[in-house]
């Protein structure tokens, strides 16, 4: 796996306008509810080997075990699919709408990353969105 691949990936401009879709849970629901449907969700786009809804799913199942307080809510998921949400949360958690841009990135390819890699990614992927930010502001003016 080359991480200069997975970089260029996560630099992807095109479309420049998307829009993320909401969580796949309605917001009124218990915690312990969400994360079920969250982990159904992920497993079924797993299964169906949707490599930008498996990526969707990961990022919503990592935002909801960023909140879980309770290890015997995050035990109820295998440590394989923990870690894949996780990883997968950590890299787009400032800008998620990036996951609709990239081409070919997996969360396989993302849960074979070592901690440290995805972290410089993380930053990386933060510091590209920021200027992209900045120059359309300044397209704006």
């Amino acid at each position: 796996m080359e991480v200069s691949r997975i970089l260029a990936d996560l630099q992807e401009q095109l479309p420049y306008d998307v829009t993320f879709p909401e969580a796949p849970y309605s917001a009124d629901i218990t915690l312990e509810e969400k994360l079920n449907c969250a982990y159904r969700n992920l497993k079924r786009s797993i299964r169906l080997k949707s490599r930008t809804l498996s990526l969707i799913n990961a990022y919503y199942l990592g935002k909801i075990l960023c909140s879980v307080e309770s290890l015997q809510l995050k035990q109820r998921i295998s440590k394989h699919y923990v870690t894949i949400a996780e990883y997968t949360f950590d890299l787009f958690e400032g800008c998620p709408e990036q996951i609709l841009r990239t081409k070919w990135i997996s969360i396989q390819d993302i849960r074979r990353l070592k901690r440290s890699i995805l972290l410089d990614l993380r930053n990386e992927l933060i510091i590209f969105v920021g200027t992209q930010s900045l120059g359309e502001e300044i397209e704006d003016v």
